[in-house]
């Protein structure tokens, strides 16, 4: 039942709504007054009492949307509504879509929440390939004042990184967590927990997925983002609710299968007419917001994402830049030879070098390649993938589809397109 509209005192950071008995018991921290001959109630405006005005049915703002400053920045409508509750809800969901910002979304939450004393470090598990030139690089350029500190390396150069007394956000991969579990489980400063790409864990069985659920068993605030939290079935919600939030997903993975699937024949299931509406229902507080819903975007956005280079490919890469400088130095330089070796520093950042006899030579490219798949299964539309070499289109179709990411259509031999 809607209650009557709250009153905002944002001087005093204060809500005053109508006094009762319930709420006087449920509300330690309110002053009972009289306001204009009325019985009423002022209630800190904080993000603990604000969920529990709103499970009474009050319209209560979130503290944030009132009193942040957004750093001076200006964020997107679905920002505002997805900080919200990423502020309120201590486990939540953030299902938007890519290009919807929800990078800098999460990073806007957690100053909030830290400028507040509610949190103290924030630790985000993310993709090998976003966690410098994306996650690390979306720091410095919303909240610059909160020093970052990438886990990455062996354990002992994780172990030094983690120890910096400096750094308020730890950006670890998802497979680097179980080499410092204990550590980053134990440490009561690391009270805030985002899963970039959550569906990763999609797979309840894996060591991965044990490792992080201890790690967040304990943590205030968690939570798990992804824009496509079924890439292969409506079963795959499960084991990522499990981990966020195992009181939503407190029945077995056979019986949620049951539930969401129907078997058509001994190893087939499909899924049920109403599938991703259970699988939603679990996945529980969410905000779900498509690029559409973005009004505030140009109609093209461009993103840049640097690959690290593997170790192959940087050695092919550092000779044949020193026979083109070679070349340059001395004067032993024409448009033929020059453009071949360029051709050639391409193929090796492609990671398929052809050989003089027509042949391929295929390279370390896993971080390309796996860089690739993030995208794919991050987009709930079509995507087009351009590859420069037929050996590399092949490469790249074989890795798709080893990834269940079947639908593929060739267009020539420069062209790969995933039809959802």
């Amino acid at each position: 039942m809607t209650q009557p509209a709250v009153i905002i005192s944002k001087a005093h950071k204060r809500v005053l709504v109508p006094s009762s008995a319930n709420l006087c018991e449920l509300l330690p921290g309110a002053k009972a007054l009289v306001w204009q001959g009325q019985d009423m109630l002022a209630v800190p405006h904080d993000e603990v009492y604000t969920k529990v005005l709103r499970n009474f049915g009050f319209d209560v703002p979130a503290p944030v949307s009132m009193y942040y400053d957004w750093n001076g920045k200006t964020p997107f409508d679905v920002q505002r509504k997805t900080v919200d509750m990423m502020t309120v809800e201590r486990r939540c969901y953030v299902l938007n879509g890519m290009g919807t910002g929800k990078t800098k979304g999460a990073l806007f939450a957690f100053d909030w929440l830290h400028s507040q004393g509610v949190v103290h470090k924030l630790l985000v598990c993310a993709t090998l390939s976003t966690l410098t030139n994306t996650w690390a690089r979306e720091v410095f350029a919303t909240i610059p004042h909160h020093k970052t500190s990438v886990l990455h390396g062996s354990k002992e150069q994780r172990i030094k990184r983690l120890a910096d007394p400096k750094a308020t956000i730890y950006i670890i991969n998802h497979d680097g967590l179980a080499t410092i579990k204990n550590l980053l489980r134990d440490d009561p400063e690391i009270d805030m927990v985002i899963i970039d790409e959550l569906a990763v864990y999609r797979n309840g069985s894996t060591t991965r997925h044990k490792v992080l659920r201890e790690i967040l068993a304990n943590k205030k605030y968690v939570a798990g983002m992804t824009g496509s939290p079924a890439p292969e079935s409506p079963v795959d919600v499960w084991a990522q609710a499990r981990l966020v939030t195992p009181h939503t997903a407190n029945m077995t993975k056979g019986r949620f299968t049951d539930e969401v699937m129907r078997k058509v024949s001994t190893f087939k299931w499909v899924p049920k007419a109403n599938a991703m509406d259970r699988a939603l229902q679990i996945l529980q507080p969410n905000v779900r917001f498509t690029l559409d819903d973005v009004v505030e975007l140009p109609d093209v956005v461009h993103e840049t994402v640097d690959i690290i280079q593997g170790p192959k490919q940087a050695a092919a890469y550092k000779e044949l830049s020193k026979r083109l400088t070679a070349m340059f130095d001395e004067g032993d330089v024409t448009a033929v030879n020059s453009a071949v070796l360029a051709n050639k520093l391409l193929q090796v950042s492609m990671g398929y070098v052809y050989t003089t006899g027509r042949g391929v030579v295929s390279l370390d490219n896993d971080a390309r390649l796996d860089a690739l798949l993030d995208r794919v299964q991050g987009s709930e539309r079509k995507v087009i993938v351009f590859v420069p070499y037929v050996h590399g289109l092949e490469g790249v179709s074989a890795f798709l589809t080893k990834h269940h990411i079947s639908n593929m259509v060739v267009s020539g031999q420069t062209s790969v397109t995933q039809r959802n």
